[in-house]
């Protein structure tokens, strides 16, 4: 078995302990508390090993953490080239249209097919099946299709006609 690594850590525990503190998200947090142990150890050393089981996390993310801190100081080690945050191909007003067309209830929708062909032909764009069912499932909570409870033209008076004769039938 390897030697731990013994590194210099420059930052005073307490102002790490502030950082912690301080820090919203929850990647940093973890990173920060992986730091901190690093911190209690600096003199003997320890492995990655028992700072990943003290710390709760994969053995690769805390060397992988200790090599960023190594290399680009405490910045470095809280930096992460993550993607994100990329620009929505439905636009603000396509949404509010979409929207109203999900909460009509007089022409509902019988599925994602009818979904994404009403929309491509309405706004004259190529949005693909996948991005369409992700969009409203995570935006407007929608599901697969569902069994309507009654039907979406069905002719109210027609319901009240049928109750009265069905409990006269009934009844004889």
């Amino acid at each position: 078995m390897a030697y731990p690594k013994i590194f210099r850590i420059k930052e005073e525990l307490a102002a790490l302990r502030l950082a912690l503190r301080r820090t919203e998200s929850e990647l940093g947090r973890k990173r920060l508390r992986t730091l901190i142990i690093f911190k209690q150890h600096e003199d003997t050393g320890i492995s990655v090993r028992e700072v990943a089981r003290l710390a709760r996390i994969d053995r690769n993310s805390a060397m992988d953490w200790r090599n960023a801190y190594i290399e680009g100081g405490l910045s470095g080690m809280l930096a992460h080239e993550r993607g994100g945050n990329r620009a929505s191909v439905i636009t603000p007003g396509q949404r509010e249209v979409l929207q109203e067309r999900l909460h009509d209830a007089q022409n509902g929708l019988r599925g994602f097919k009818e979904l994404v062909a009403w929309f491509n032909e309405h706004f004259g764009t190529d949005v693909k099946y996948q991005t369409m069912n992700k969009f409203v499932k995570r935006n407007y909570g929608a599901s697969c299709k569902g069994a309507r409870k009654s039907h979406v033209k069905k002719d109210p008076l027609a319901v009240e006609a049928l109750k009265k004769t069905s409990r006269l039938s009934a009844r004889s």
